[in-house]
């Protein structure tokens, strides 16, 4: 038997703040996200994506969150 896969993805970072910016509490803060449409040709297709935020209250100190949708 054969099978054929698929697949396209994109993915963006968007800057909110940056370092030189001089922002109380926020070194650096931004949104990212990335989106993956997969066609297979056994299993059907199904998009996947993630959305988040990457944010720097001080230099040294990342808090990064997704959410995540996947397959």
């Amino acid at each position: 038997g054969s099978f054929n896969t698929d697949e396209i993805f994109g993915e963006l970072t968007l800057p909110i703040v940056s370092a030189d910016q001089n922002v109380p509490l926020i070194h650096s803060l931004a949104i990212n996200g990335a989106v993956r449409f997969i066609d297979h040709s056994l299993a059907g297709s199904d998009p996947t994506y993630t959305v988040g935020a990457t944010w720097q209250p001080i230099g040294g100190l990342t808090v990064r969150g997704n959410y995540t949708r996947s397959v």
